[in-house]
């Protein structure tokens, strides 16, 4: 049983319960803390996060809305303030949360590769490239992210970056078919029938039952 006035034991009880998927047990114990101590940033930043993983989100802004105010360079109050406000529809003040968010804490290959998924949803696939590459730099390994990349890069025509993004991801994980499809686009481009040809079998030896795939492939090769 917690001491009535103890606001860390209520704090470090409420992790706990996240921890243990307890959410209503680990929201009244982050209540009771900050009752305790109202001004607390971090405590607020916290139920904000509860708050947005239960898609609660007009809360979960006012949570983050409070501990900025307390603390106005709070990273991670500004970031998750962002992702509320694009699952809200709100795509120009997300984006100029991540961008404020990367002002706070530039080194941050979570937040570039925020803004740089907004980005590419809004059509910028320019600066989409531009974050992504920056989350790269900063975390290489990430796979999915650098498929992403090659994929904006190919529809630029940005061929040479496409090529070696997709064989980064063919190096971070062997097994990734698409990685083959997007080599075999690339050298589609650059008009070399045997490397295409040599892609596309190595795609399908990784995904064999993508029938809609073999077609094409039986389309390409004969």
């Amino acid at each position: 049983r917690l001491a009535p006035g103890d606001f860390r034991s209520f704090y470090c009880r409420a992790v706990t319960r996240r921890l243990r998927r307890d959410w209503k047990g680990a929201l009244r114990d982050l209540d009771a803390a900050l009752r305790l101590c109202p001004t607390a940033s971090d405590c607020l930043n916290y139920r904000g996060y509860l708050r947005l993983e239960l898609d609660r989100l007009n809360p979960a802004i006012e949570d983050y809305g409070r501990a900025l105010e307390i603390s106005p360079g709070h990273f991670d109050a500004t970031h998750n303030r962002a992702v509320c406000l694009e699952r809200k529809g709100d795509k120009a003040g997300a984006l100029a949360g991540y961008s404020r968010a990367l002002e706070i804490k530039p080194e941050s290959a979570h937040a570039h590769c925020s803004r740089g998924n907004l980005r590419h949803l809004l059509g910028d696939l320019e600066g989409a490239i531009e974050d992504w590459a920056t989350s790269l730099a900063i975390t290489p390994s990430q796979p999915q992210l650098a498929y992403q990349r090659g994929l904006a890069c190919l529809k630029l025509g940005r061929i040479d970056e496409a090529y070696c993004d997709f064989t980064r991801v063919t190096e971070l994980d062997p097994r990734c078919a698409d990685a083959y499809w997007g080599r075999a686009e690339v050298w589609r481009h650059r008009g070399s029938r045997a490397d295409v040809r040599r892609n596309l079998e190595a795609a399908l030896l990784l995904a064999p039952r993508r029938w809609h795939r073999r077609l094409a492939v039986k389309a390409e090769l004969g």
